[in-house]
C-alpha cells in the first residue's frame, strides 16, 4: 500500500496566508529579517531524514521530503525580553512560560505536556547559548514524519527547534550551528546535518578527547560537528518501506556490541568511499550503489528487530529494474530503496518482502511505502504578519 503524501505536502507548502507574503530568511543566518522588537509570525520548516545510508552508520544522511513545521508567535519586544534572561531563569519546568499547542499524528498536547516536547527543548537548549527563550511564545507543531519509525523525526524537531531560537530571540545562527545544536541533542550527526543542511551529507561529531568548549563567559558553546554536502543526481528518489510498528532508538542502539572485529571496521570503511563515489557518477552502476550499501556495522545486529529486513535487503537490482541499492533506514524499522525509475514496483516488492515475514505475534509484519524525493533545501524559515497566527 502506498501512503498519502499529498496532506503533508499541503501542510509543508505554507508560504503565504490570504493576501500576506512570506518573507524566506536568507540562507546565512537563520535570525529574523524582519524588525526584531515587532509581532511576528515564524514558520519553521525542517526535513525528515535517513541515517545511516548504507555502510555510513553515524555517518551518511539524506534529507527526505516529509516535513515538521512549526509556526510561532513571537510577541513584539522578544529579543530584549529574551536578552534579558539567561539559562538559570529555567526551572525543571518550564511549560508555565509559553502558551504552546503541539499537534501531531498522536493528537494535541499542551502546557508541560507540551513543553517537554524535543522542539520546545531543542529552542531553549539552543537559545540558552546565547541568551534564552522569551515569555509568551506561542507555537503549533505539525508533523508528517512518523516517530519511531526510522525517518528522523527527533532530529527535524531538534533542528526546527534550534531555527525557531535563531528567529524567536534575534541569534545570528546558520544552518550549520543548527545542526550542531540538533546533533548536541541526538548525540549523533547524521540526522541533523541532513535535517539543517537538505541533500546527502557526510557528518561527524567533535572529537570526544578534544579540548572543552565554552563561549568565554562560563557556558557551553554547540558542538563543532563537521559536515560535508555530497553528490546524489537528480533523478534519484526514495522509495521507503515503512513497517507498521515503531522501534525505539535506544532499544536499536542497545542491540550493537559494543566493539566491533577490524574485518567489519575496514568492510565499511572501504563501502563508504565506494559509495560515495558510485553515487557521484550522472547515471550511477546500481550493481556498483548495491556492492556499496552492504554493511556489517549496525544492520546485522539489529535485523531481529525487523523481522523481514533481511529479504528486504536481499532485492538485488539485476532482477528489479530501477534500483540502486536498500538499506535500513536509521534505527529502523523502515527500509529505504534508493532508485531511478520502477519506484511503485520497488515499494510493491519492499511491501511483499516485510510481510512474508512474521511479527512476535505470528502475523504477517504489515507496511506501506513511500515514494520521496530528496529534500535538497534543509530547515527553511519564513515570517509572516502576526494577524496569520
Amino acid at each position: 500500500m502506498q501512503l498519502d503524501t499529498e496532506s503533508e505536502q499541503a501542510a509543508g507548502a505554507v508560504h503565504s496566508t490570504g493576501t500576506a507574503r512570506a518573507v524566506r530568511i536568507g540562507e546565512g543566518c537563520l535570525g529574523p529579517r524582519a524588525a526584531a522588537d515587532a509581532a511576528r509570525v515564524v514558520v519553521v520548516r525542517a526535513p525528515g531524514s535517513s541515517a545511516n545510508v548504507g555502510p555510513g552508520f553515524d555517518t551518511l544522511g539524506l534529507a527526505v521530503a516529509l516535513h515538521l513545521e512549526v509556526t510561532a508567535l513571537v510577541p513584539a519586544g522578544a529579543a530584549a525580553q529574551a536578552a534579558s534572561r539567561t539559562a538559570a531563569d529555567f526551572g525543571a519546568d518550564f511549560g508555565a512560560d509559553f502558551d504552546i499547542e503541539v499537534a501531531d499524528e498522536r493528537g494535541t498536547a499542551r502546557g508541560a505536556e507540551a513543553a517537554r516536547n524535543l522542539v520546545v527543548v531543542a529552542a531553549a537548549r539552543a537559545a540558552a547559548a546565547g541568551t534564552a527563550l522569551p515569555r509568551g511564545l506561542r507555537l503549533r507543531v505539525r508533523s508528517a514524519v512518523p516517530r519511531g519509525r526510522g525517518l528522523g523525526s527527533s532530529g527535524a524537531a531538534a533542528v526546527a527547534g534550534a531555527a525557531l531560537a535563531a528567529a524567536a530571540c534575534a541569534l545570528p545562527l546558520s544552518r550549520a550551528a543548527a545542526a550542531a545544536a540538533a546533533a548536541a541533542l541526538e548525540g549523533h550527526a547524521d540526522n541533523a546535518a541532513a535535517s539543517a543542511l537538505g541533500g546527502f551529507i557526510a557528518a561527524a561529531m567533535p572529537d570526544a578527547d578534544g579540548p572543552d568548549r565554552h563561549d568565554g563567559r562560563g557556558r557551553h558553546a554547540l558542538p563543532a560537528i563537521t559536515a560535508a554536502p555530497l553528490r546524489l543526481p537528480p533523478a534519484v528518489r526514495i522509495v521507503a518501506a515503512v513497517p507498521r510498528f515503531e522501534l525505539a532508538t535506544h532499544v536499536a542502539r542497545a542491540a550493537l556490541p559494543t566493539a566491533y572485529a577490524r574485518a567489519d571496521a575496514v568492510f565499511n570503511v572501504q563501502r563508504i568511499a565506494l559509495l560515495i563515489a558510485a553515487l557521484a557518477q550522472d547515471s550511477p552502476d546500481p550493481a556498483s550503489v548495491a556492492s556499496a550499501m552492504r554493511d556489517r556495522l549496525h544492520q546485522p545486529h539489529r535485523a531481529h528487530l525487523v523481522p523481514g529486513l533481511a529479504d528486504v535487503l536481499a532485492l538485488d537490482p539485476a532482477n528489479v529494474p530501477g534500483l540502486l541499492g536498500v538499506c535500513l533506514s536509521g534505527a529502523g524499522p523502515t527500509a529505504v530503496a534508493l532508485a531511478t525509475h520502477n519506484f511503485d514496483d520497488i515499494g510493491t516488492r519492499m511491501v511483499a518482502a516485510f510481510r512474508a515475514a512474521k511479527g512476535p505475534d505470528g502475523l504477517p509484519v504489515e507496511a506501506d511505502y513511500l515514494v520521496l524525493d530528496v529534500d535538497r533545501e534543509g530547515v527553511v524559515v519564513d515570517e509572516l504578519p502576526p494577524e496569520c497566527f
